[in-house]
């Protein structure tokens, strides 16, 4: 399986509501606020599963499962489905939240080859509050510790980060 996925929203916290957090009133760090903001959605996107901002996914997978689990849920809507290269309406969407796709009938190409699932979809990007609020957290973590370089200075993310972020899991 593989994910191409491109950022069309904006980041769930901006600079400026990070500066507020943090009680930074001058501008020098800005630039690399933003980059820390960026950081820590990813690495909470990694652990959770969601997509925390608006993007266009492509998801390509060799073969065609029985069941394909979508990564990043909470689609907006699926533009285009291909299996074996071919476009298809021939799938069922089912879920909570419609992010596994179960195909149907699909025959192989023409000359028996299988050139796997390939899948075009947009995510909402929703971040609740509290997601928002471990954000927070670890970017103030990370802003106060930048310099600190030895080994186990920072972890990923904190056990107690872990644990409020736990009932986010698509696992």
């Amino acid at each position: 399986m593989q994910i191409q996925k491109t950022i069309t929203g904006s980041e769930p916290l901006t600079t400026s509501e990070v500066k507020s957090y943090l009680k930074i009133d001058f501008s020098d760090d800005d630039v690399l606020i933003g980059t820390l903001i960026t950081g820590v959605r990813e690495q909470i996107e990694e652990y959770t599963g969601l997509s925390l901002i608006a993007s266009d996914i492509v998801y390509f997978d060799e073969e065609i499962a029985e069941e394909i689990k979508l990564p990043y849920p909470e689609h907006e809507t699926i533009s285009e489905v291909k299996f074996n290269d071919v476009v298809s309406t021939s799938y069922v969407k089912t879920g909570l939240t419609q992010f596994i796709i179960r195909p149907l009938n699909i025959a192989p190409f023409n000359n028996g080859d299988n050139y796997g699932v390939r899948i075009s979809y947009s995510t909402l990007g929703t971040c609740p509050q509290a997601i928002k609020n471990e954000m927070l957290k670890l970017l103030d973590e990370k802003y106060r510790n930048r310099g600190n370089t030895f080994e186990g200075a920072i972890s990923d993310l904190s056990e107690n980060c872990y644990a409020n972020l736990a009932k986010y899991c698509l696992v």
